[in-house]
């Protein structure tokens, strides 16, 4: 540990109490070495990884996925449970696909054409902040 240095050293402490697996030393040093590379150099890393060519040549963003791959398989990626929960919020078929009737009755559309005809029936916003009316 005492190689290390006093921010990876701080990392790998705070990581040890946090877990029930801690960050082993030598991902705690491959992190480490990731951390002097050239995004170019983060981009051939990333294919290794992934198998596929990162669209990304943002280094933060290079480097935090590149760290989370070799975290989840060094520590087992997510449990089960995990799993279950995300595919239960990723369930999304009870979601609304359309706005209340309320909604639609509280924009001003404008008068009513006729009385006794129906409003304007574009839902499209472009055309009610122009004004334009509907059949």
């Amino acid at each position: 540990m005492r190689l290390l240095s006093r921010g990876l050293r701080a990392s790998m402490e705070m990581l040890s109490g946090a877990r029930e697996n801690p960050m082993t030393e030598a991902l705690a040093l491959e992190i480490e070495s990731l951390r002097r590379l050239k995004t170019k150099a983060l981009q051939a890393r990333y294919q290794e990884i992934f198998g596929e060519e990162s669209r990304s040549s943002n280094h933060v963003h290079l480097f935090r996925r590149i760290v989370w791959r070799l975290q989840a398989r060094e520590e087992g990626d997510r449990s089960e449970r995990a799993r279950k929960q995300m595919l239960e919020l990723a369930d999304d078929h009870h979601l609304r696909l359309r706005a209340p009737r309320s909604f639609w009755d509280s924009i001003e559309l404008g008068p009513d054409p006729k009385p006794g005809s129906a409003r304007p029936t574009s839902r499209n916003h472009c055309d009610l902040a122009r004004g334009i009316e509907g059949p």
